[in-house]
């Protein structure tokens, strides 16, 4: 028990970033991401998708069996795939100024705009206290994240979004942690519009996106987990605490506790979630 009082006492003392996270993990069957930023709209974390037929272009996504390109993943979908699988069928289609057709996918992180003397559909939120983001996916085409802001801030920046590319996994799982200061501004853009930086925009965030363009063709793409930059890679007891590198104290010995309080006499032998020297460890 002396131990258990230990850990309730560190999740006291956490600082308030520790406990602003949010994680989404496909194999739990649920399509909607529940940020924690919700402005009470329903419509934070509601997948939706887009290409450039807008655009004159001919891109479609296509989302795994039973749904096709005009209907989004929902639960029972991220049941069956354990994550939201699809195919982007890339087509420039007619398009003038382009050689490769595009399409993306993302959701919301607060919802519905309520403001009636606003017309943009999607309010913004300060995702600071996220660090950045922690992706799981799988995908046979470059993957690039990009932070969509309101679209007053997306007209100004030239729709340069602060963004990074995912590469190819060639359809293997992989996992990746992004830090708000990873996200880039295009060259393009910050030369010629006005400059925002990762840990600017994620201040007003208004959309995570996934943007995919490339030559005609169908490429396979699956994200099976989502969330701030220190989420569990795997899905198991949330304890609040920190989670992730911890800085070594010269001289000082790890002191390892199991999830349930208990302390070892050394380091753990077996796989599972840890608490060493404070901090939440997975072993691996």
């Amino acid at each position: 028990m002396k131990y258990l009082r230990t850990i309730s006492m560190l999740l006291l003392l956490l600082p308030l970033h520790a406990m602003a996270q949010f994680a989404w993990y496909g194999e739990n069957g649920k399509a909607k991401v529940n940020t924690g930023l919700g402005n009470g709209t329903n419509a934070d974390g509601v997948w939706f998708a887009y290409t450039d037929q807008n655009d004159d272009g001919a891109s479609v996504i296509n989302f795994s069996y039973p749904y096709s390109g005009d209907k989004l993943p929902d639960d029972a979908h991220v049941k069956r795939y354990k994550g939201i699988k699809g195919q982007a069928v890339l087509d420039v289609g007619n398009a003038r100024y382009r050689t490769m057709g595009y399409a993306g996918f993302g959701f919301p992180i607060v919802g519905l705009n309520t403001d009636p003397n606003l017309y943009e559909q999607y309010e913004a939120g300060n995702a600071t206290k996220w660090k950045g983001l922690a992706i799981g996916y799988s995908s046979d085409i470059a993957l690039v994240v990009q932070l969509s802001l309101s679209d007053q801030k997306n007209h100004d920046i030239g729709y340069g979004y602060p963004e990074y590319t995912l590469p190819s996994t060639n359809n293997k799982e992989s996992f990746v942690r992004i830090s708000w200061d990873e996200f880039l501004q295009p060259e393009w853009a910050a030369n010629y519009y006005d400059k925002i930086s990762g840990p600017e925009a994620a201040k007003e965030l208004v959309v995570v996106k996934f943007y995919m363009m490339d030559e005609n063709d169908t490429y396979n793409f699956k994200i099976t987990k989502i969330g701030s930059y220190n989420m569990q890679e795997t899905p198991g007891v949330s304890t609040g605490i920190e989670e992730g590198q911890r800085d070594p104290v010269k001289g000082q010995k790890d002191e390892w506790y199991t999830i349930d309080g208990r302390k070892l006499s050394g380091n753990p032998n077996a796989k599972g979630v840890y608490i060493v020297n404070g901090y939440k460890m997975v072993v691996k």
